[in-house]
């Protein structure tokens, strides 16, 4: 059956020794329907890593023609002949946290003290720039951010217009949030803000795969794009065509309490604890 459109989760974060190996994550795609997956690994921590995503064994082989073709990965299943992609890239945050981005189709961004430079960078590497939760802030536990910093982001989008996008995260439940003090609805305010400057807004899953049960929940948030025969060497370039252009369908849902609270928020705390 030919495909008219192509779909695509942007955000997913492999974990070093995981139980859980490449070919799962190849038949976790399959079986969520999606196309193509962006592994990010981040630029501040080791745990998450590509590392899973770069071991070819005898067993992906076996069932996929292997193609890296500028640095993505391409797999075409030999029985039914689907493709699958694999776009790698970084979480990007400078040492302070102050925000994150997602670096698509970029990797080694060396930029990380000031977060025009960490843009330019990714933006020099021909990678997608997607700011990550603009509204959760990751120097306040991911509770909403100041003011100051609302007026800094929107300073932010007003200069790269046209050059990035904003994130609607799967993460961020809005009823748990709702019960929390200083903790708001993150993706509305993404949306709102969206609205008024103009600028694309891409559901992702941030699934962080801590267990292979966890790639269970792969393709929650996903977007899709018409399809052109855009495999290979045109997949990031008409990737962002389609979301500058506004040309894509976004699908947006949330992780479930249970998965959320195992797979982020007791392994976050545990790692605050540790650190003092």
């Amino acid at each position: 059956m030919e495909r008219d459109s192509f779909r695509i989760d942007l955000q997913f974060h492999p974990f070093k020794n995981s139980d859980y190996g490449l070919l799962d994550i190849l038949r976790a795609m399959e079986e969520k329907d999606l196309d193509a997956l962006g592994c990010l690994e981040y630029n501040w921590q080791r745990n998450v890593s590509l590392a899973v995503i770069r071991k070819m064994n005898k067993e992906v082989k076996k069932n996929y023609l292997v193609n890296d073709v500028n640095g993505n990965l391409f797999f075409t299943n030999k029985e039914t002949g689907r493709v699958l992609c694999l776009i790698l890239g970084q979480e990007v945050a400078p040492p302070n946290q102050e925000w994150h981005f997602l670096s698509i189709g970029a990797l080694e961004i060396r930029s990380w003290r000031r977060l025009e430079d960490i843009i330019e960078e990714i933006l020099d590497k021909n990678g997608l720039v997607v700011f990550d939760h603009p509204f959760a802030d990751p120097q306040r536990f991911f509770a909403g951010i100041t003011k100051q910093k609302e007026e800094k982001l929107f300073l932010l989008c007003e200069k790269y217009k046209g050059k990035i996008a904003l994130e609607w995260n799967g993460y961020c439940l809005p009823r748990l949030r709702k019960i929390l003090p200083f903790y708001s609805d993150v993706n509305k305010k993404t949306e709102e803000l969206a609205k008024r400057l103009g600028i694309p807004v891409v559901p992702t899953t941030d699934l962080h795969a801590i267990d292979k049960d966890m790639l269970s929940v792969m393709g929650t948030c996903f977007i899709e794009i018409p399809f052109d025969g855009m495999y290979c060497e045109k997949i990031l370039s008409v990737l962002k065509e389609s979301i500058f252009s506004f040309n894509f369908e976004p699908h947006r849902d949330y992780v479930s309490f249970s998965h959320f609270f195992r797979a982020f928020a007791v392994p976050y705390i545990k790692s605050k604890m540790a650190a003092g």
